[in-house]
């Protein structure tokens, strides 16, 4: 292992300092063998990175713009051709992409721009295919757009292995994401989202063992992590959204996103250290939590309500709904392992953000028993709803100081910001729920406002970043 791998130097730092060192070495701030010794230290700076992202960006987007263009060609002229013709130009763009894609797993299998170039066009003129095609013998893919869009998936997915590509998985997340929003809404069997989804998981998995924080697998895990939240309220909407038990809806989004947040924050045995963008499941997940803690601190949002739902109880009981349950379970059982996993490990910044799920469960079956206790009166009901909002509004304000705190510990001026947010944001809804006049409500805003700005000046001039 080399020093630079020994020391957990971060690759930016070490570009960096190979970038001054010359300027150091012309002002006589250190001599050449100096200079020479500390490139050695640190390791060789691979100085093609940049150029192979520029090539892996351009091949992407120059695939993207040539089977688009084919496309619209194909569809401005499309009413004046014959049927064979029709059928020909159909397939013709798929044969040359496949083509296209054998010959870069026979010459280019080393050339990451040339395999996710070759294999976003494949997949593009695969779609292309299959609606012209089925739009001239009027078959019945396209005129339903979820066999479309299963179809144009299955047919694509290979891809992501056969050419070790990146972009066909981005796509199918997205494809089976909206293919899973038209079964739903058809009544349909949505649940099946996960098992397709399950594989893109060995390409996932192999990107993080490569590198963690790479272009490819951070751009998946942004995909996973706008993707995810999406499918967890499209496939479980019966049981959340139209069951008897609509609080529900809050365990099992606060457990994924507990999930996300705790699984985003393990290291993976990283060299670097990775900037925020290249975290998107821990920045999602910690998101998440914070928005939907800000929701529960509500009163309204808990308040026992009776509406009319297409679903009873009894229905809820069918077997249909078992794998609905057995997905809900296993998203609130991984959640508590990775709890218990940071609670043994004594993370107590982790685990108190990841919590989340703990609490919800509390406000679950208080708001269940406010609207199936029916024997308790209307005063103890409200009482009984008011216990999961205080418990809220204490969590985010505990979370908002702690986090101002830890900011202030370690001079980091976003994480002093964030805590700041928090409670600004708690106290502004609060405001709103009270009873206090308009010059109460603008005197406290300006007293949060002086407060914001003199806080970050602080903490600015103390950086030494104003003078």
């Amino acid at each position: 292992m080399s020093p630079r791998a020994e020391r957990g130097a971060d690759s930016r730092y070490a570009r960096w300092l190979s970038d001054q060192l010359p300027i150091l070495v012309s002002a006589g701030v250190l001599s050449e063998e100096a200079a020479e010794r500390l490139c050695d230290y640190y390791g060789p700076v691979d100085t093609g990175r940049k150029r192979r992202f520029a090539l892996t960006v351009c091949s992407i987007f120059g695939a993207l713009s040539i089977g688009l263009g084919i496309i619209l060609l194909l569809a401005h002229n499309w009413e004046g051709i014959s049927r064979p013709v029709r059928v020909v130009l159909a397939l013709l763009p798929m044969v040359v992409a496949q083509a296209l894609v054998g010959w870069t797993i026979m010459r280019r299998r080393d050339s990451l721009p040339w395999r996710e170039g070759t294999a976003t066009f494949l997949t593009l003129a695969i779609a292309a295919a299959i609606a012209l095609v089925s739009q001239t013998y009027h078959t019945s893919g396209p005129s339903d757009m979820s066999n479309f869009l299963l179809s144009w998936m299955l047919l694509s997915v290979p891809l992501v292995y056969l050419v070790g590509a990146t972009v066909p998985a981005l796509i199918y997340l997205a494809g089976i994401t909206a293919w899973a929003g038209y079964v739903q809404s058809d009544a349909g069997p949505s649940i099946i989202f996960w098992p397709l989804a399950l594989v893109i998981v060995p390409h996932f998995w192999l990107l993080i063992k490569e590198n963690p924080h790479g272009i490819r697998t951070t751009a998946l895990s942004w995909a996973l992590s706008v993707c995810l939240p999406i499918a967890v309220g499209i496939t479980l909407w019966e049981i959340m959204f139209e069951g008897p038990l609509p609080s529900l809806t809050f365990v099992v989004y606060s457990s994924l996103f507990t999930v996300l947040y705790l699984a985003g924050s393990a290291e993976l045995g990283a060299a670097e250290q990775p900037s925020r963008w290249q975290r998107p499941l821990q920045m999602t997940g910690a998101g998440g939590i914070v928005v939907l803690s800000f929701i529960l601190t509500f009163w309204g949002t808990w308040e026992p309500y009776v509406r009319h739902r297409d679903l009873s109880w009894g229905q809820l009981r069918e077997a249909a709904f078992i794998p609905h349950y057995v997905l809900a379970a296993a998203i609130l059982g991984v959640a508590l392992w990775l709890i218990i996993s940071t609670a043994l490990r004594r993370q107590t910044a982790r685990l108190f953000l990841g919590i989340i799920p703990v609490l919800a469960a509390v406000g679950c079956v208080v708001h269940a028993i406010g609207i199936h206790a029916t024997s308790l009166p209307d005063d103890m009901t409200k009482r009984l709803a008011l216990i999961p909002t205080i418990m809220f509004n204490m969590y985010l304000l505990v979370l908002g100081v702690a986090t101002m705190l830890a900011g202030t510990r370690t001079g980091s001026i976003p994480k002093i910001n964030a805590g700041m947010i928090v409670l600004i944001a708690l106290l502004v809804a609060r405001f709103f729920d009270s009873e206090m006049s308009f010059t109460a409500r603008g005197v406290a805003f300006i007293v949060l406002g002086i407060w914001f700005l003199a806080t970050n000046l602080v903490f600015i001039r103390r950086r030494g970043e104003v003078r």
